[in-house]
């Protein structure tokens, strides 16, 4: 596995997965932003597809929630060889799709530190 096997956006706009931290909140604080995660990784998949009781379902419970960011934040902390910039707070789970091989997680995050006032990444303009 490695980090480019993962397609990360905050607001519309593309993140690296490494800016992702996760801590799950049934209501999110501060929030005020949406992100999505997609990966084909097999190994991830079946194990979030392990975790969740369907092929499709939305807001995970926080216990659930938890479990899914655990193994995404372990997964992620060993490819990443545990180096981050965290710039986000991924804090619910609003839908998982298993789709394509693959598994899209969309959810409210935060942003950390100095830059909560921050709107979000900026946006590639649409050509």
């Amino acid at each position: 596995m490695k980090i480019t096997d993962f397609v990360a956006s905050v607001d519309g706009g593309s993140v690296k997965v490494t800016e992702f931290l996760f801590h799950s909140q049934s209501d999110p604080f501060p929030g005020g932003h949406s992100y999505r995660v997609f990966t084909q990784e097999r190994v991830l998949v079946d194990e979030v597809r392990k975790r969740v009781s369907s092929e499709c379902c939305e807001r995970l419970p926080a216990q659930t929630a938890h479990s899914v960011f655990g193994l995404l934040q372990s997964e992620l902390t060993f490819i990443a060889g545990y180096v981050y910039d965290a710039k986000w707070m991924l804090n619910t789970i609003d839908a998982i799709v298993f789709e394509n091989e693959g598994v899209t997680l969309t959810g409210v995050c935060s942003v950390l530190g100095p830059a909560s006032q921050s709107k979000g990444p900026e946006k590639a303009p649409v050509r």
